[in-house]
């Protein structure tokens, strides 16, 4: 990239979800001046085999959401503040989890084997 400042900058993303498809980046250095460049694109590809993949659905969710798991695993849902609202083993195949009682805003389900799932309630 080309810019005003001095010195290397280095720049880091870790991608919260795996991916199912191809997903792209770049970035855009916006100067001084207001001119501004674009970075190289770089293609992040989704793992051969992922043991423990998960889709959440309805996103955002009303009453509950249906987890599909790869696997038998157990999950928990966190809120922004990482408490541990409730506790889920997840079956292979579709789970439904009722969390009708809590608050609209965001959570978060993690699974066990570090997978973390944005989801929020209207």
């Amino acid at each position: 990239m080309i810019g005003k400042g001095d010195g290397t900058h280095s720049y880091s993303f870790t991608e919260a979800d795996q991916l199912a498809a191809n997903a792209y980046y770049r970035i855009k250095q916006i100067d001084m001046d207001e001119g501004y460049t674009y970075s190289p694109v770089i293609r992040l590809r989704p793992a051969d085999a992922v043991a423990d993949r998960i889709a959440v659905y309805p996103v955002p969710f009303t009453t509950g959401f249906t987890v599909n798991s790869s696997k038998m695993q157990k999950a928990n849902l966190v809120n922004t503040r990482g408490q541990i609202l409730q506790q889920i083993r997840l079956s292979q195949g579709s789970t439904y989890v009722n969390a009708a009682e809590f608050r609209s805003g965001v959570y978060y389900l993690t699974t066990e084997n570090g997978h973390v799932q944005k989801l929020v309630k209207q």
